[in-house]
């Protein structure tokens, strides 16, 4: 498993995602604790509660 990824959009980890265009998304504890995989384009979950991300890295 990696720790995250570093894309032109930006940076996303299991703490949260830092956007090229300066904003910040940090990730609550809970959520952190549930990732079991990142990927360039989501996040998945043990809960299934997965998120799909643009190519800016927001929630879609």
């Amino acid at each position: 498993s990696n720790a995250g990824y570093v894309l032109p959009a930006g940076n996303i980890g299991y703490s949260g995602i830092v956007r090229t265009d300066g904003t910040i998304e940090a990730f609550p504890g809970d959520f952190s604790h549930d990732i079991v995989l990142i990927g360039p384009s989501g996040i998945v979950t043990k809960s299934g509660k997965n998120v799909q991300l643009d190519r800016n890295l927001h929630r879609t």
